[in-house]
């Protein structure tokens, strides 16, 4: 992952623009980091989850460069992140208030104002989740 160019791609958002330098390299080295990267290797996305690799993860700063939003990179990179080995079988969750459409197409569903879920009715066990109309 290079970070500057994750500080340059999370610029672009309106849930991180003002995260220092710190805390994104704090959040990189504490989380389970994915990247896009065009053909000349530069990141043109980010993502990441934080997980306890055991029963859930919290997918999080999910960022495709301004530019090239809109032609499927997005869900695609939310398809591929979904299905690291590293995630299978664990309960994912997220929280967004303007992108519930997006998440909506890759398989999240709508839990309250604020989070989304996959649909899995059991995870290790120990989780039912189910769609709750809001």
């Amino acid at each position: 992952m290079n970070i500057d160019d994750i500080m340059e791609l999370l610029s672009q958002t309106h849930w991180a623009c003002k995260r220092s330098r710190e805390t994104v390299e704090k959040a990189v080295q504490n989380s389970l980091c994915f990247g896009v990267f065009d053909e000349n290797g530069k990141q043109v996305g980010f993502g990441r989850a934080v997980t306890d690799y055991a029963t859930m993860f919290y997918l999080s700063d999910i960022v495709i460069d301004r530019n090239l939003q809109r032609q499927g990179l997005g869900k695609n990179f939310v398809e591929f992140i979904k299905s690291a080995p590293e995630l299978e079988n664990l309960w994912g969750f997220l929280g967004t208030t303007k992108a519930e459409g997006f998440y909506s197409k890759c398989g999240f569903i709508k839990k309250d104002d604020f989070f989304m879920a996959l649909p899995k009715t059991s995870v290790n066990g120990i989780f039912n989740v189910e769609e709750k109309k809001v």
